[in-house]
């Protein structure tokens, strides 16, 4: 019997249950690597924040697209679990990634202390190479302008419509690209991504936090960038909350 790995932040479970997925369906997700597993095993993180390389011989780089996403993703404890190869399906995902649409029993669990101690360790062991923000491989540009396509491309996948809603998080955490997204938003006769529209954005994200403290885990990296393009922009009341 051949296993398959699957990474998680919840620990003890029995079974891997398949879950509702934006893009993909309702599937339950394995891969033959332990590395990506653990890679996954993270309480936060998207296209956004993090990149993640293969190639295509098992060996993966992660790279940081703001500062600290890695102190943040990875401030948990984790599991890798083990399951049976059999009920899972190869679907071209990427990332060594496979597929089942059933209910799979877990096999054996690894509990891990420190998700962030076991990223770099394998970093360390050489298996898993880290960019920390904001070095990158020669593959990213060095203005993450590459992210406006990933947005571009995930909102054509869910049938979405350009507006500046649609780049609110691109902008929020990407402050820099803020003129490229309004060129694209003015081609497009779209509401422009203002000052103030970029204030509001903040506001929520503040609100979101101050609801359920592990929802917007990103803000003071946001408000650190947001600083150093809008300087001044943010009052100081609004970066003590974000602590």
């Amino acid at each position: 019997m051949a296993i398959y790995y699957h990474g998680s932040t919840v620990s003890d479970l029995k079974v891997l249950h398949t879950n509702k997925n934006a893009t993909h369906g309702n599937y339950g997700y394995a891969t033959s690597s332990k590395v990506v597993a653990t890679i996954f095993a993270s309480r936060c993180g998207d296209d956004l924040v993090v990149s993640i390389f293969g190639d295509g011989n098992g060996n993966y780089a992660l790279v940081e697209r703001i500062p600290n996403a890695f102190d943040y993703m990875y401030s948990t404890s984790g599991s890798i679990y083990s399951v049976d190869s059999s009920y899972y399906q190869d679907h071209k995902t990427g990332f060594n990634e496979v597929l089942t649409t059933e209910d799979v029993p877990v096999i054996s669990e690894e509990k891990i202390d420190n998700m962030m101690d076991e990223i770099d360790r394998l970093s360390e062991d050489g298996k898993l190479i880290l960019f920390r923000y904001p070095n990158r491989p020669n593959s990213i540009p060095l203005d993450d302008s590459d992210l406006i396509n990933v947005v571009l491309r995930n909102a054509k996948r869910r049938n979405m419509e350009i507006n500046r809603e649609l780049f609110s998080r691109c902008a929020y955490l990407h402050p820099n690209l803020i003129p490229a997204i309004n060129n694209l938003l003015e081609e497009n006769n779209k509401e422009l991504i203002t000052p103030e529209y970029l204030v509001s954005i903040v506001n929520r994200k503040l609100i979101e936090k101050e609801i359920d403290s592990n929802h917007e885990v990103y803000i003071e990296s946001s408000l650190k960038l947001i600083d150093k393009y809008y300087p001044g922009l943010i009052e100081d009341d609004s970066k003590k909350q974000s602590k």
